[in-house]
């Protein structure tokens, strides 16, 4: 290594170096007229000079060819163990892998907690009718006589008079006799539930009437006749009804005034009144 020269002193012996080179160059540039000299003899060497600074750095030289392959050296020790990497994202899933081979039945576990209620099921089919019981001991039943009537109106009875019961002189069916001809009106031979219902036929005038329950009014009819209706058209009235009568109670049909009376029968069309018992009391 060079030694360390102040700056100073670099530019002075920088300044020497280049005056010998001048120096030396001009004395050479005229040895050829020294030389021609006769008497001219080549002077005595000096003595060594001060070693000069160093040069500057000259340019890289081109790399040379690669050397054979070195012997393998010897193993390094071990190093340090690593810290360990970050982990790395999650796989995608594996294919499922053949049924193991069934393991011993494990040990009986405890009990576990009872369990709420669950729904009710749904409702089963029938099952299958059971055995025939008893026959049960004789009811104390009322015995009653049959109570039903069905009459109508007879053709020479057609427009019958208003405010009297009208009379349904046609007898289809009068059982235990409850209903009188020649009154027009049904009596209650014992205490129920009982069953009445009319059936009319009105030609050329209106018609105006009711069901009476000892003379009262419980079941009203009504039949208006159209203005441009011929006389001879008929149309029918209908209506029933459940009752409750006492012993002796009176029922009957009655036209209301004169002027809308026009109940009829004849031999294409019946009136027809009826009735029965359902329950007695």
């Amino acid at each position: 290594p060079c030694p360390v020269v102040p700056s100073h002193c670099i530019t002075l012996c920088a300044a020497n170096l280049l005056f010998s080179l001048y120096l030396n160059r001009h004395l050479r540039t005229k040895q050829g007229w020294s030389s021609s000299c006769p008497n001219s003899n080549k002077g005595d060497a000096g003595c060594t000079g001060s070693r000069g600074p160093q040069g500057l750095k000259g340019d890289k030289g081109e790399c040379g060819k690669l050397g054979p392959k070195g012997d393998v050296g010897p193993s390094g020790s071990p190093g340090e163990k690593g810290h360990g990497g970050e982990r790395g994202k999650r796989g995608p899933k594996g294919y499922a892998g053949p049924p193991g081979v069934q393991g011993a039945p494990g040990l009986k576990g405890h009990p576990g907690v009872h369990g709420k209620m669950g729904h009710p099921g749904k409702h089963g089919p029938s099952g299958l009718p059971g055995r025939k019981g008893e026959k049960g001991q004789k009811g104390d039943c009322k015995e009653s006589d049959i109570t039903a009537f069905s009459v109508g109106l007879q053709k020479r009875n057609s427009f019958p008079p208003p405010g009297s019961p009208v009379r349904f002189d046609k007898i289809f069916l009068n059982e235990n006799e409850a209903y009188n001809v020649e009154s027009g009106v049904f009596v209650a031979s014992t205490g129920g539930i009982y069953s009445f219902s009319y059936h009319m036929s009105v030609s050329s005038k209106s018609l105006r009437g009711a069901l009476f329950h000892n003379g009262k009014r419980i079941l009203q009819m009504s039949s208006v006749r159209p203005v441009k209706q011929a006389a001879y058209n008929v149309c029918q009235v209908s209506g029933s009804i459940f009752i409750h009568l006492n012993e002796d109670d009176k029922v009957w049909l009655q036209i209301l005034n004169a002027s809308q009376n026009g109940l009829i029968a004849d031999e294409t069309t019946d009136s027809v009144f009826s009735g029965f018992l359902v329950f007695p009391d």
